[in-house]
């Protein structure tokens, strides 16, 4: 397929293995899919060994490119996750695109992270790219072209910022092996304990608050799981809560839901909007003390009579499930590529 981009180049750290750099390396693979010539830039990377893709994204098999790699041309483009918004200013001659998965991020950018970034490419004789990323804080940002956001939360925050336009919507589908798992499952097998899914990075305080006032609930944090461990604790739960800030749509809910469990949140972030967690209203509740007693009730409720809520969830499911072609379509779109 032709593409109006001689080179697409995605922005992405290399030390962290979440969310976000997952979501880089599926833009990756999914344009290199309809026929787009596209690289990973870790643009922290300081060494030979930095610039190999970690080995949970092996599966996405990505070309990877060195900064110092990225052609700054007219027909290059590059794509940048929102929270090194301000590494736009180093490119003169390319477009380029940012793609909004984290509102919060956005709001948490930091010039001291980046300092201490420098000092550590100083440490490694690499100064020349640490101090031309320290740099870019105190640049004026260029023209960005298109803002993509992942999520309606996204869409609307930027929407309401002045100097932004040009908003398309860009939303991730789950990861492939949670997609795959998905398709292999035998649900005849299904066996549900009374267990309750949380994830002790999100909401901490309200979620332990929670916990203490429900003795008699099985809660079990999502931690030091292998990816096999958290789908088989997905299928045999059966529900999951978040009370965190939701900076975007977010994973986890996501895989939960898909493997059967019901889903409980606050009212925060992207949680906020329907079709981002496309979950009735009776399901979730603004994080305040005076709510902690109705959610332990509610929860209760939820382990007695499973098998009649499952019905309420099927819409999200089916949402999640959808995600992927509708990712492809809204590449194809954005990309002007043959639908």
């Amino acid at each position: 397929m032709n593409s109006k981009f001689s080179n697409v180049y995605i922005l992405c750290p290399r030390k962290y293995t979440s969310g976000g750099p997952e979501a880089l390396h599926q833009l990756a693979y999914y344009l290199d899919s309809i026929g787009i010539n596209v690289f990973i830039c870790y643009f922290n990377a300081l060494s030979q060994v930095d610039r190999e893709p970690p080995a949970k994204y092996g599966q996405y098999k990505v070309k990877v490119v060195a900064f110092f790699e990225i052609k700054d041309q007219a027909s290059s483009l590059i794509i940048i996750p929102e929270n090194l918004y301000r590494l736009n200013s180093i490119f003169k001659k390319s477009h380029k695109y940012i793609w909004w998965l984290s509102v919060n991020n956005f709001k948490k950018r930091s010039i001291v992270s980046d300092f201490k970034f420098l000092l550590k490419s100083i440490k490694l004789n690499n100064f020349k790219i640490g101090f031309i990323i320290f740099k870019s804080n105190f640049l004026i940002s260029n023209k960005i072209e298109k803002n993509l956001c992942a999520s309606y939360y996204a869409m609307d925050y930027v929407n309401n910022l002045n100097q932004l336009n040009n908003c398309l919507f860009l939303i991730e589908p789950i990861g492939l092996e949670f997609l795959n798992k998905y398709m292999e499952w035998d649900k005849k097998n299904e066996k549900r304990k009374d267990v309750v899914l949380y994830n002790p990075k999100k909401g901490k305080k309200f979620t332990k608050k929670l916990i203490a006032l429900c003795p008699n609930i099985n809660f079990v944090e999502l931690k030091n799981f292998t990816f096999s461990e958290l789908v088989d604790v997905f299928k045999t739960s059966k529900i999951y809560i978040d009370f965190g800030e939701f900076p975007g749509a977010e994973r986890l809910p996501k895989e939960a839901v898909l493997f059967g469990d019901l889903i409980v949140t606050g009212k925060n972030g992207a949680s906020k909007y329907f079709d981002d967690v496309k979950i009735d209203n009776r399901f979730k509740f603004d994080t305040i003390e005076s709510n902690l007693y109705d959610i332990s009730i509610f929860l209760n409720e939820l382990i007695r009579n499973y098998d009649n809520y499952c019905v309420f969830f099927n819409d999200y499911k089916n949402t999640v499930l959808e995600l992927e072609s509708n990712f492809i379509k809204q590449l194809k779109n954005i990309f002007e590529v043959d639908l």
